[in-house]
């Protein structure tokens, strides 16, 4: 793979979700930083995201989002606990929004390939149907 245009932001509170986010990253064509908490508000361009693995540490990546300040592309909790009260309360620190994972591993994806090229989905449904109405079959390049 080339060099990457396009970052995650991985602060890791815990080792969950390591393996799984770097396969992700691999799989969107997205490379990956490994920040501090500290470094929530310095983001290298081409930052689409920041990632907070904080399985069985929600309370830390809450109380982290309450600290970080200034503009960042958008703050996502990955956690463990399917509870809603926690989602609720890591969206109301400034999460975008709280992925319990493994059942939420599919929604995250697709949340961070928007991400990455927020209009290449709709194009690509969109080239589909063309193909599909018109009954071309070449590939896009």
């Amino acid at each position: 793979m080339g060099e990457s245009r396009e970052w995650l932001i991985v602060v890791r509170l815990s080792d969950s979700f390591r393996s799984a986010v770097a396969e992700l990253a691999d799989e969107l064509g997205l490379g990956v930083v490994q920040a501090s908490g500290s470094d929530l508000g310095v983001v290298p361009p081409g930052g689409i995201a920041v990632l907070l693995l904080a399985g069985g540490e929600e309370a830390a990546a809450i109380e982290l989002l309450e600290q970080s300040t200034g503009p960042a592309p958008p703050r996502f909790l990955l956690g463990a606990a399917p509870d809603h009260r926690l989602a609720a309360m890591a969206v109301a620190r400034g999460a975008a929004d709280y992925f319990a994972l493994p059942q939420d591993f599919d929604l995250l994806r697709r949340t961070l390939d928007r991400a990455a090229s927020p209009i290449e989905p709709g194009l690509r449904s969109l080239s589909g149907w063309l193909k599909e109405a018109t009954g071309e079959v070449s590939e896009r390049p």
